[in-house]
């Protein structure tokens, strides 16, 4: 089964201002994040991830599975795009940050699906 929850990148700016809760928490127990879909009117090319080990924690820049980079996802707009769900095992709230300050605010749905 798969869930839905949007994040709102406000006007002006590139990161979305609360953190999203990957699964990890009490909050949404056994899902996983696996996907993001782009509105149509996204102007960056490509996104980085933060994440803290609580909500109103220090985020920091997630890296790829091994350490060596950092995870990034082109973006694509109008598209639904997968993510590599292990890259989320050790982030238990993210925030996106694109290459450069939106326009408008875009809204962007992150997709989960449920784990047993």
């Amino acid at each position: 089964m798969l869930f839905d929850q949007t994040v709102t990148i406000p006007n002006g700016t590139a990161t979305h201002a609360t953190g999203l809760d990957t699964g990890l928490t009490s909050n949404h127990p056994k899902t996983q994040l696996v996907g993001i879909t782009f509105p149509a009117a996204m102007t960056s090319t490509a996104l980085t991830i933060t994440a803290a080990s609580t909500l109103d924690g220090t985020y920091t820049t997630l890296m790829e599975v091994g350490g060596a980079a950092s995870y990034s996802v082109t973006v694509t707009a109008s598209r639904r795009v997968p993510l590599d769900p292990r890259v989320f095992v050790c982030a238990p709230f993210i925030k996106i940050v694109t290459g450069s300050n939106e326009g408008d605010n875009r809204i962007l749905t992150m997709h989960f699906r449920e784990v047993s």
